[in-house]
C-alpha cells in the first residue's frame, strides 16, 4: 500500500474478508488478505474521518490520536465504523460531536454499497469505540464535552446497526472524564470499555445499566485496548504496556470478568485481540529490544511467547484474526503482516 498510508485498525470477520481504516480515513479492503499487500484495495470515493485540518496539520498539532475511531465487523455481511469528527478549533473538546457511523451489509461492494447515519444521540459526541457481537447487535460509545471542557462519555446500543438514527439508543448514565477508547461486548450478559479505568457491565442493554469500575485493576491504566472473546475471558491492554522486559503496565487478564476480578499477566501489548479463547495476539512497540507481537494459545496463562524481526522499523497497529489460523496485523506506511499455521 501506498507510503505514508498508516493503517491504525482492522478486522477480519472470515478469511476471505478483511477491512482496514487508515489515519486519514480511509477504508481498505481485501477478498484475500493472506496474499499480501497487493490484495488490499482502496475503498474508492469513502472516508469516514471528519476533520478541519488534512492529516498532516493534524499530525503537527498532535491532535491525531490512534484510537481515534473504531470498527467491528461480526460477520462479511455487516461492518460498522464510528467517525470521529475531530477538530481542532481552538477552546473547543477535540471532538466535534458528529454523531455518525458508516456501515456496509457488503463491505467489498465500493463506495455505494457504504451508508451513513448521521445525528446518533442528538449529536451530543462522536462516535469513539464500537462492538457489534452479531449484525442485530452492535454496542458503542459516543465523546462528547460539556460547557467547562469535560468529556462526557455515554453508552449506546442498537439492535438495528443498519437502521437510521433513532435506532440507537443510550444504555446508560452518561459518564465523565471516563475516556473510553476501546469497548468488547460478547453479549446482552457482558461489556468491559477500556479508558481511564477499565469499566464493566453485565446488563449493557438496559435503559440504566450501571458500569462499574474493576477495583483490582487499580494502578494499570489508562487502558487503551480490550478483547473478550468469552464470557469467560478478557484480556486488557495497558496504556504504557507495549513493552518486555522493561515490566511496566503488563496486561490484565480475567477467567471471571462477570464477576470484575482480574489480574496480571505476563504479555505485553498495546492492543489486543482475540479469536476464541485459544488465539489471543497483540501488537508491542515494535522498537528494539522490544518484540513487535505478542501472542498465546492459552490466554488464561502465562504461557505467552513474541515475535521480533518482522520488518526493520515495522510497528504493528492492530491484528484481528479470522481463525486460528489466519491472523493479519496492519501499522505504519500501510503495511500488512500476514500470520498463517
Amino acid at each position: 500500500m501506498a507510503a505514508g498510508t498508516g493503517l491504525i485498525g482492522v478486522a477480519c470477520p472470515a478469511t476471505k474478508l478483511c477491512v482496514a481504516i487508515s489515519d486519514g480515513g480511509k477504508v481498505l479492503v481485501s477478498a484475500d488478505p493472506a496474499a499480501g499487500a497487493k490484495a488490499w484495495r482502496t475503498v474508492s470515493g469513502l472516508t469516514v474521518a471528519q476533520s478541519d485540518e488534512t492529516l498532516a496539520q493534524q499530525r503537527r498539532s498532535g491532535q491525531y490520536v490512534q484510537y481515534a475511531y473504531d470498527l467491528a465487523c461480526p460477520s462479511t455481511h455487516l461492518c460498522v465504523i464510528g467517525q470521529p469528527g475531530l477538530s481542532s478549533a481552538a477552546g473547543s473538546s477535540p471532538y466535534d460531536p458528529v454523531g455518525s457511523i458508516v456501515y456496509s451489509t457488503d463491505p467489498l461492494g465500493g463506495a455505494s454499497a457504504w451508508h451513513t447515519v448521521k445525528g446518533i444521540d442528538g449529536n451530543r459526541g462522536a462516535i469513539q469505540t464500537l462492538s457489534c457481537p452479531s449484525t442485530h447487535l452492535c454496542y458503542a460509545f459516543s465523546v462528547g464535552a460539556d460547557k467547562y471542557g469535560n468529556d462526557l462519555d455515554t453508552p449506546l446500543v442498537s439492535t438495528n446497526p443498519t437502521g437510521d438514527s433513532s435506532a440507537w439508543r443510550v444504555s446508560g448514565p452518561v459518564m465523565q472524564d471516563a475516556g473510553v477508547v476501546s469497548l468488547a461486548c460478547k453479549s446482552t450478559r457482558l461489556c468491559v470499555a477500556a479508558g481511564a479505568v477499565l469499566l464493566w457491565t453485565t446488563h449493557p442493554t438496559g435503559s440504566q445499566s450501571q458500569w462499574a469500575s474493576v477495583t483490582n485493576a487499580s494502578g494499570n491504566g489508562p487502558f487503551v485496548a480490550v478483547s473478550c472473546p468469552s464470557i469467560g475471558l478478557c484480556i486488557a491492554a495497558p496504556e504504557n504496556a507495549g513493552c518486555k522486559p522493561c515490566g511496566a503496565g503488563n496486561d490484565l487478564v480475567s477467567t471471571d470478568p462477570l464477576a470484575g476480578t482480574w489480574h496480571a499477566t505476563s504479555a505485553a501489548t498495546w492492543n489486543i485481540s482475540c479469536h476464541g479463547i485459544t488465539l489471543c495476539i497483540g501488537p508491542g512497540n515494535g522498537e528494539k529490544p522490544f518484540p513487535e507481537l505478542a501472542y498465546s494459545t492459552d490466554p488464561a496463562g502465562k504461557a505467552w511467547d513474541y515475535v521480533s524481526g518482522l520488518g526493520k522499523g515495522l510497528i504493528v497497529r492492530a491484528v484481528s484474526c479470522a481463525s486460528t489460523r489466519l491472523c493479519v496485523g496492519v501499522g505504519d506506511d500501510g503495511a500488512v503482516v500476514v500470520g498463517q499455521r
